[in-house]
């Protein structure tokens, strides 16, 4: 019988004395593989980005393009690392971004960025604003999102402004917990001074757009001029002033008619509100009706620090919130946490301590496997340069004996108690149904006591393990 290609090749392999080798090379290969190669459910991946923003007012898309972004753009290319620049041009504004190689310093790549641009800043047309340099990385992701809205039937009393403000206050706060990185405010409206001019006002008496413009820019300014000396005093001199407010705002002298001086309350209307809305957002939840009730919501997004832990972090910040509650945040206004990345770090976590543990024999020495897989975990976290902060309640069982573990790498381990005196349980407690079902024998475990009674709970010692065996049997 005649073979084809395949089967040609099927017999070389099967009769080969080589083939066994290179099998066992593959396997080589494969496991090296999977020795070096780094698994982690959200990789901590460095690929920075940096976003380089031009203010190109007067300049019209077209002209920006070939006057600002390709300019940039060469200038970009030529900075070490650099893998692909990317540009967005509109008239009056361009955005061009770097991204960098895998691995590269976030710190690095923005100073790159900034020592290049400075060196052939030449380059760029003369007038225009010097760039802003601002670096991205993993980190600025939001570990914690909390969306403030106004509670079902209290939507009347709550704007969009009003909820910027106490979120406004909340940030300010929650900045103070240990580890916080960047912070910022999605949605609502801040306070602003609109000064809206009258055309007709502004014919009227001869004045400009530009001139109302560089008046109340001017106005606004004061700076140290120096210092007047008298004896054994030295006095600073300010020029100029800032404004108090409305009224200071609308007493500008712009010019004079006719003898009589033109203000800027004489050709515009002030305005103390909310700032314009470009955009919003909204919480929406079933109605009585069967339709949806509707309410201005924002949210404040909290990201962490650059190797902090993203568990402790969240927890902090939760904590922190529940104490500012009623004392910054009213009663009638809802807090819903929208992300919680500490959370889901945490179950992944837990997850993959469960899996170390089963495949260092849980299923024949639980404690001892328990060992290990911490120590995997500890030994993996030193050898990326990140101090262990392992902090542990476990409970194992195989459905006949029970094991609880307490254990930190550092600082005090999370409380864990037992008591296995069931009757008096039931007695203390005869309003918790769960503790009625207990049997004679059964030993309950809880991370802490139900009431605080001398001798009542018994603590499991830190970096120690209970083992209850049938029949309620402590070990």
């Amino acid at each position: 019988m005649k073979l084809g290609i395949s089967g040609a090749l099927a017999r070389a392999f099967i009769t080969s004395p080589l083939t066994p080798l290179l099998l066992l090379a593959a396997l080589m290969v494969g496991g090296l593989a999977l020795a070096s190669l780094p698994r982690e459910e959200d990789p901590q991946i460095s690929v920075p980005m940096v976003d380089i923003l031009i203010e190109a007012n007067g300049y019209k898309a077209n002209d920006a393009v070939e006057l600002i972004t390709r300019p940039l753009e060469d200038i970009i290319k030529g900075v070490n690392g650099v893998e692909h620049v990317y540009s967005q041009t509109q008239d009056d504004k361009v955005v061009v971004t770097a991204r960098f190689f895998v691995g590269t310093d976030e710190d690095t790549a923005a100073l790159r960025i900034h020592e290049k641009i400075r060196a052939h800043i030449g380059e760029l047309p003369k007038g225009i604003p010097e760039p802003l340099i601002i670096g991205r990385g993993i980190d600025d992701v939001a570990t914690v999102v909390l969306t403030l809205a106004a509670k079902p039937g209290r939507s009347d009393r709550w704007s969009d402004n009003g909820l910027f403000q106490i979120a406004e206050e909340l940030r300010h706060d929650l900045a103070k917990v240990e580890n916080v990185g960047a912070t910022y405010i999605v949605g609502g409206s801040p306070n602003q001074i609109r000064v809206e001019p009258d055309p007709e006002k502004l014919s009227l008496y001869g004045i400009t757009l530009a001139q109302l413009t560089e008046k109340l820019t001017n106005a606004n300014r004061a700076f140290l001029a120096g210092n007047l000396r008298e004896k054994d005093r030295a006095i600073p001199a300010v020029a100029g002033q800032t404004l108090q407010g409305v009224p200071d705002i609308g007493l500008l002298l712009l010019t004079s008619r006719d003898g009589r001086p033109v203000y800027v309350k004489d050709v515009a209307e002030i305005r103390v509100g909310s700032a314009e809305l470009d955009k919003r957002a909204w919480t929406m939840t079933p109605a009585a009706d069967g339709g949806l009730d509707k309410r201005p919501a924002v949210s404040i997004a909290i990201a962490k620090r650059k190797g902090a832990n993203a568990v402790a972090v969240a927890r902090e910040i939760l904590s922190r919130l529940e104490t500012v509650k009623g004392r910054i945040v009213p009663d009638d206004v809802e807090i819903v946490v929208s992300r919680n990345y500490g959370e889901t770090a945490s179950e992944k976590a837990d997850e993959l301590l469960f899996h170390l543990a089963l495949a260092n024999g849980l299923s024949d020495e639980p404690v001892a496997a328990l060992e290990k897989a911490v120590g995997a975990a500890e030994r993996a976290l030193r050898e990326r340069g990140i101090e262990p902060e392992v902090q542990a309640s476990i409970g194992i069982s195989d459905g006949k004996t029970l094991w609880a573990v307490r254990y930190a790498s550092k600082g005090p381990a999370r409380t864990l108690f037992h008591r296995g005196d069931p009757d008096t349980l039931k007695k203390m407690h005869p309003d918790r149904a769960r503790l009625q079902e207990l049997k004679e024998g059964d030993t309950i475990v809880v991370s802490e006591p139900l009431v605080d009674l001398p001798g009542a709970w018994h603590e499991i010692d830190e970096g120690r393990a209970l083992v209850i065996g049938p029949g309620g049997a402590v070990d």
